[in-house]
């Protein structure tokens, strides 16, 4: 039982998985232009963030760059992506119950005083991953010879699998 309410704990002070966001506190995307038709596209999750959702959040990023830009197709030129180790530190806690205890004595009188029980809970380290996430793209209209994605069905199919809308400024 206290395993499972640790977990929990864990669970829920580490965060829910990232969304499709900007750039916030710790996590979401954020890009660079390098030139004209090259971006740096990065995307931090949390505890909580699969590397595949990431990825492909940093992916759906890529295409929108891309989209913004009037460019159809992009290529990976520079995967620098990596899992961080992180910890974080469950603090110990100490609780005391007293409760007051009244006794009736040979003599007829009554004896009043308290009992205390104090339980101490050591603290736990708990070690999880981050994704980290960057991209270096660079975008065209013409189809690469090597490897590349579209940007309009990269877009079309992540949106889709996470359920995220379209932006407002859709062309």
């Amino acid at each position: 039982m206290r395993k499972s309410l640790l977990s929990l704990f864990s669970l829920l002070a580490v965060g829910c998985a990232t969304s499709y966001t900007a750039k916030g506190m710790n996590t979401g995307y954020s890009s660079l232009q390098l030139n004209e038709s090259s971006f740096r596209v990065n995307f931090d999750g949390d505890g909580q963030t699969s590397e595949e959702r990431a990825r492909d959040f940093a992916l759906l990023r890529s295409a929108e760059l891309a989209s913004k830009g009037n460019f159809r197709y992009f290529t990976i030129l520079r995967d620098e992506s990596h899992l961080e180790k992180r910890t974080r530190a469950e603090p110990s806690t100490i609780t005391t119950k007293t409760t007051s205890v009244t006794k009736d004595s040979v003599a007829g009188s009554k004896n009043e005083g308290s009992q205390s029980t104090t339980t101490v809970t050591p603290g736990n380290t708990i070690s999880y991953d981050v994704p980290m996430i960057s991209y270096t793209i660079t975008c065209t209209n013409e189809k690469p010879a090597q490897f590349y994605y579209d940007a309009a069905i990269v877009s079309a199919e992540v949106r889709k699998k996470y359920k995220i809308a379209p932006p407002t400024d859709a062309k």
